[in-house]
């Protein structure tokens, strides 16, 4: 049998490409006078090359180098997918990069081959690589691009391979993929191939996840789009979606939450964050701001003040305090402090106070109030507590938040989420 360099070498020899793709060959193996010279790893540090990472590098720049407008370089890519998706191309040698240029290149050359193909491949990088959200954002634009040529069956099974991969390598979809495969659904309704109701239910159940699974269902424009395809889907009496639009941003809000706060600091007095529920309470309605106080409002030089900036604070607070009902952004704002700072706040700004709650909160008016944090527990840990108890909130702070997040840098999809949150519901100025 042969091996899939001497395919791969057969390949080009009898390509229509040929010369150029050897002479690409040779400049890997040869120096400009035509001596063999080692790899930059080899070179570098001594290590020895891994021959499957030498075909993926030569499969993938050969892809990457066909030229769309070149009718010779279609044939080639033609004879590439025999191989490819032949059994002679060995299990170990299918990477996600390889798939994700193939697909690319098989909208760009405008050529299809089967669905079921496209799905056999994915399976394979899965079982010798990773399946990457790029693949699957791919795949998507290719479901797109050859949207008539699709069957009830493999619509089913394209859906299934994208549900599960998406949750059992904790995939971050884009936003054009997410609205393009609704719109897919939509595509696939109208063309009347939705006669199998046990099918389509299964089709649909699968979407139901992947829309719930990503915030950008809070996006007016994509939301139009999903209640579109709700109301395809009730025409012609299809089951599966189920939007509750509140209570899919609870979720997610709380997914951010528990990974944030729960996990990490569920040692460390997180169960004392219970006595601000009165503060959570009155979040139901209308749009709240967190302030992280020390953080916003803090002053280098002001040691004596425990580095608070009273004079910024004290003009925010008037400021806010002075604005008519009509004229308030936010229905309510929370600044956190550290409770080590209620004495120098409560001296500093009591011309301005209403009331206070001995070392808990201090109140300025219906909509302002000053709240503390537990002794011995990082502040942080309640400005996110009270920024995550509800979807929607919005904070101002200059900071990352690195060392909350660190723990789950490793899981794409958690960290994505929590990043789209803070970059959506930050605020940058007050």
């Amino acid at each position: 049998m042969s091996t899939i360099k001497e395919i791969i070498d057969g390949l080009i020899a009898n390509s229509a490409d040929a010369s150029a793709f050897n002479s690409f060959l040779q400049s890997k193996k040869t120096d400009e006078n035509g001596t063999t010279k080692p790899f930059k790893k080899e070179r570098r540090r001594g290590k020895k090359n891994d021959p499957k990472k030498e075909i993926k590098v030569m499969i993938d720049r050969f892809i990457m180098n066909l030229d769309v407008d070149d009718e010779d370089d279609l044939d080639d890519l033609i004879a590439f997918m025999s191989c490819y998706i032949s059994d002679e191309f060995g299990n170990e040698n299918y990477f996600n990069s390889t798939l994700v240029l193939t697909i690319r290149s098989l909208i760009a050359f405008k050529y299809y081959i089967e669905i079921d193909s496209i799905i056999n491949l994915i399976e394979k990088v899965a079982n010798n690589d990773r399946v990457k959200a790029n693949t699957i954002d791919v795949f998507i634009d290719y479901l797109d691009t050859y949207c008539d040529h699709m069957e009830t069956e493999n619509m089913n099974l394209s859906i299934i391979v994208i549900h599960s991969n998406i949750i059992a390598n904790n995939l971050w979809i884009s936003e054009v993929s997410y609205v393009k495969l609704i719109e897919l659904m939509r595509k696939f309704i109208g063309m009347n191939l939705h006669k199998n109701n046990l099918i389509m239910t299964t089709i649909l159940t699968c979407i139901d996840t992947i829309i719930k699974r990503y915030p950008y269902f809070e996006n007016i424009e994509t939301r139009t789009i999903i209640d579109s395809l709700i109301k395809e889907c009730t025409d012609n009496k299809l089951t599966g979606l189920d939007c509750n639009y509140d209570k899919m941003g609870s979720d997610l809000t709380a997914i951010v939450y528990h990974n944030v706060i729960t996990k990490v600091y569920r040692n460390s007095g997180v169960d004392e964050l219970g006595c601000y529920n009165s503060f959570v309470e009155k979040m139901n309605k209308g749009k709240t701001l967190i302030i992280d106080g020390k953080n916003i409002f803090h002053d280098t030089s002001g040691k004596e003040r425990k580095y608070i900036n009273i004079k910024g604070l004290t003009k925010f607070i008037k400021d806010e305090r002075d604005k008519k009902y009509s004229e308030r952004e936010y229905n309510r704002i929370y600044v956190v402090f550290y409770c080590e700072h209620y004495k120098v706040l409560m001296e500093n700004l009591k011309e301005l106070i209403e009331s206070n709650d001995n070392y808990s909160s201090i109140k300025f008016c219906d909509n302002l109030y000053i709240v503390l944090s537990p002794m011995k527990q990082n502040d942080d840990v309640l400005t996110l507590h009270l920024w995550l108890s509800r979807a929607g909130n919005y904070i101002l702070t200059k900071d990352n938040f690195t060392d909350h997040a660190k723990t789950f840098h490793s899981n794409t999809y958690l960290y994505e989420l929590w990043s789209y949150y803070y970059s959506r519901m930050l605020v940058n100025k007050y």
